[in-house]
């Protein structure tokens, strides 16, 4: 029996440190394969070009093997455009780029995962109705070719969206808002994000909260979301499966539900289906109860229709 033991032993123990020199040797490879300078110098140089903006990177990028492969960095920011004062359009104190392991062993580097870690965006509308990432719209078009015509909010809320579909993972991070034509001041603090990398046709997680401030309201107002979201991207197709928003501050709490929500589009025209939805708010001794069993949206008529609706 001891000597069973000892044979176990001693194979485990072969075994262990063949896993430690495997680890050590696909360490030194990826860390070969991985030149953090000149990652970094391509990063820097491909913000320029699709932006105008210069990427600042202070520190050194280091490389993380457990327990996802990817490289790091930070401080981050990226400059203001003219115009808008000295604050960084977007800081983070570190970025985290974690990548796919099985196409590096091809010499290819594809995106899994974006964390940012304390990020602080500082985005508004000058006195002449100029937006701050106007001039980011007009770089990517030269770039790109892109032709389509679009306002910068919804350029701004596709390039988020897209961003997020690649998989985003924030921390603490804060956006402030201000608006120099009317004084408007706003800011999100507090905000945490986790967004699952989207694939076609298969379930990805999301789940948002944050602290809203402004001027306009007596108290900070807190946020939450979460849901299920599946896109086919050749149809643009979507599904959202039990979505969850709650708001909620010293005066009043409201939270709001949809148990499904399907998104089809017909020659250019989308058309929203959402079933079970449901609202409720409290305000001192106030309360409202809603449901509604369904609700449908037609994107070429630009009109809501909601089925019958129970109030409590």
């Amino acid at each position: 029996m001891n000597r069973l033991l000892r044979l176990a032993g001693g194979v485990i123990g072969v075994l262990l440190v063949v896993l430690l020199l495997a680890v050590g040797a696909t360490a030194a490879w990826y860390a070969w394969f991985l030149d953090m300078d000149v990652h970094r110098e391509r990063l820097v140089h491909e913000v320029e070009r699709y932006t105008g903006r210069v990427l600042r990177v202070d520190g050194e990028a280091s490389l993380t093997l457990i327990p996802r492969i990817g490289l790091e960095a930070g401080p981050v920011s990226l400059v203001p455009r003219d115009g808008f004062g000295d604050e960084p359009m977007i800081r983070a104190e570190r970025v985290s780029v974690f990548l796919q392991p099985w196409p590096l062993l091809r010499g290819e580097v594809r995106l899994k995962r974006i964390a940012l870690d304390t990020p602080r965006v500082s985005i508004g509308i000058d006195a002449e109705g100029r937006s701050a990432w106007a001039d980011i719209i007009d770089q990517v078009r030269a770039e790109t070719g892109w032709t389509q015509v679009v306002g910068d909010v919804e350029a701004l809320g596709a390039a988020l969206a897209a961003l997020a579909a690649q998989g985003l993972s924030v921390r603490d991070g804060e956006v402030h808002w201000a608006d120099a034509r009317d004084g408007t001041v706003q800011a999100i603090t507090g905000l945490s994000l986790e967004a699952d990398r989207l694939r076609s046709g298969k379930n990805g997680r999301f789940e948002l909260a944050g602290r809203i401030e402004s001027a306009h309201l007596v108290h900070p107002v807190h946020v939450s979301a979460s849901t299920n979201v599946s896109v086919d991207f050749e149809t643009f197709d979507s599904d959202i499966a039990d979505l969850r928003v709650a708001a909620g501050s010293e005066d009043f709490d409201a939270s709001f539900s949809v148990t499904k929500i399907a998104v089809r589009r017909v020659n250019g025209t989308a058309f929203t289906k959402a079933a079970d939805l449901s609202l409720a708010v409290t305000r001192g001794d106030l309360s409202l109860d809603a449901v509604a069993p369904a609700a449908n949206f037609d994107g070429g008529a630009d009109t809501l229709s909601i089925g019958r609706v129970d109030v409590d």
